[in-house]
Parts: structure tokens; sequence; C-alpha cells
């Protein structure tokens, strides 16, 4: 028995060995920001009065689950009501005033319908790397930009890819909302 300890010590690190690799390769990274989002409740029962995101790339990243929730699965005029109240959590007390409730989920049926419609649907989405977030001051206020790459299957299996540019800026609880954003080229 004593001969066969290194083969089967051996045998025992190999089978470790394999066992970690499948553990790091199949764990999703946070790091990176890719992300996929199953579960309405998870997103839409965030307590944002008590678990704010710290950092600006954070909000982009509860924001994208919105989107790609919206854009991935079939929502209900209900699940998009819930959605966009989320959302609107998220956002800058300007950027509210001049999108209404009503008005904000009017263009959330509508961009749906066009995904729809088209036969496309976004299916993750990157964030940038902590070190390409940009900070910055504008009319004495701290701002910062995020650009988020979303990925879109389209019907014939093909794939493209789209950039949102995030604009933030802290509210007065130290909050980074999203003071506005836009479709821009990569």
């Amino acid at each position: 028995m004593k001969k066969y300890r290194p083969a089967i010590f051996a045998l025992i690190l190999v089978l470790f060995g394999v066992g970690l690799f499948f553990y790091v390769t199949r764990k999703p990274s946070t790091e990176e920001g890719n992300t996929t989002v199953s579960d309405l409740g998870k997103i839409v029962e965030r307590n944002y009065e008590r678990n704010y995101p710290a950092t600006p790339r954070e909000v982009a990243a509860d924001y994208s689950d919105i989107v790609l929730y919206l854009y991935n699965k079939d929502c209900s005029d209900s699940d998009i009501e819930k959605l966009a109240n989320t959302a609107r959590k998220l956002m800058d007390d300007e950027l509210l005033t001049q999108n209404p409730i009503k008005s904000h989920i009017a263009g959330m049926k509508a961009e749906k319908a066009s995904f729809k419609k088209d036969n496309e649907e976004i299916i993750s989405y990157t964030l940038p790397a902590i070190s390409e977030v940009k900070y910055f001051e504008f009319e004495n206020a701290e701002c910062a930009g995020v650009k988020v790459s979303y990925f879109i299957k389209k019907t014939d299996s093909t794939f493209s890819k789209t950039f949102q540019q995030f604009l933030f800026r802290k509210d007065a609880k130290g909050r980074w909302k999203i003071y506005g954003y836009k479709k821009v080229d990569s």
C-alpha cells in the first residue's frame, strides 16, 4: 500500500486542479461586468434606500440589469412599470423632471416592441474597467462618465454590439445618479 501513496496523492492533486479549473472558468466574472439576469424580483426588490450602489460603474450595472431583463424577457405591462420605477430610483431629479413616469413607461414599451418586431434581444452587457470611468467636475458638481457595451442577438443568429454613454452626477446625499445617457459609437 505504501508504494501506491505517491500515485494516490498525485491523482488527488490532479482532480483538485481540474475541479479548481472548472470552478474558476464557470464562475461569472464580476470584475468584467458581464451579467445575465433571469429573475425580475431580484431587480425590482433592490432596496436603494439602504444599499445604494457606491460607484457610477455599479449604478450602470444595476441600470443595465434592468435593460437586459427588459430586452431579453417577455414582459407584461406590469413588469415594464416595475422596471421603470426601479430605473427611476437611479436617476437624477433633473432627468426625472424632464422624463415623467408615463412618458418613461411609454418609451420603454415602444423600445421593447421595436426589439420584439425585429426579433432582437440584448443578451449581455460589459462594463468598462474601473480605471476607464472618467471623473470630472461640471458646474460645481462631481460628475462621471461610463460607457457600457450591450451585445444584441439578431434573428439570423448574428450578433452586434451597441454602446451607451452614461453621465452621472453626485446628489446631495453623495449618491451617483444617472444625469443622462445616449447611444454612441465605439
